[in-house]
């Protein structure tokens, strides 16, 4: 059994680097409870939309597991180390307002859905390139030095200084 479950952690963890290393960036809408591995699945968004009644929870401990699907990384990324600390061995349960104010969540709203949507258009109708090479920047930039971060923002807003976007976007 634990080799089919280390297999399956795995595969699914090949799902979990996709999304974080996609140069396109992703909203999610949260309902209800987030627990567990749904948390790692959870921070793989760059931009979180909760439900008003949302929670969060890891309960891994509880049933004698460790964090996957990145929870152990993305959620000290997210929240800092203690405070994913405190999630993860502590039992403790935040609601939507409290994940908002720990910077687990982007906002909180009555229809995250819609709110969810509002946000990709945005992106689709904006400048898009920009908003991935943003994206990669940020989560490729906690790997680095400042000096490798500050040559890779150079090289990314000099080419695409060379497009059309921000030429139509600045006057």
């Amino acid at each position: 059994l634990s080799l089919t479950l280390a297999m399956a952690a795995d595969l699914i963890h090949e799902g979990i680097r996709a999304f974080t290393e996609s140069h396109v960036p992703i909203v999610a809408a949260v309902h209800g409870a987030v627990a567990g591995g749904g948390l790692g699945l959870m921070l793989t968004a760059d931009y979180i939309v909760a439900s008003e009644g949302a929670k969060f929870v890891s309960r891994y401990a509880n049933i004698g597991l460790t964090p996957d699907l990145g929870v152990s990384t993305l959620l000290a990324d997210a929240v800092g180390q203690r405070r994913a600390l405190q999630l993860l061995l502590q039992d403790r349960t935040l609601s939507a307002p409290e994940a908002l104010e720990w910077g687990l969540v982007a906002e909180v709203a009555a229809d995250p859905a819609s709110r969810a949507l509002e946000i990709a258009r945005f992106w689709l109708e904006g400048a898009t390139g920009a908003f991935g090479q943003a994206k990669r920047l940020v989560r490729s930039g906690a790997d680095r030095s400042l000096a490798e971060n500050l040559a890779d923002e150079a090289g990314t807003i000099g080419a695409a200084s060379s497009t059309p976007n921000p030429k139509a976007r600045i006057p």
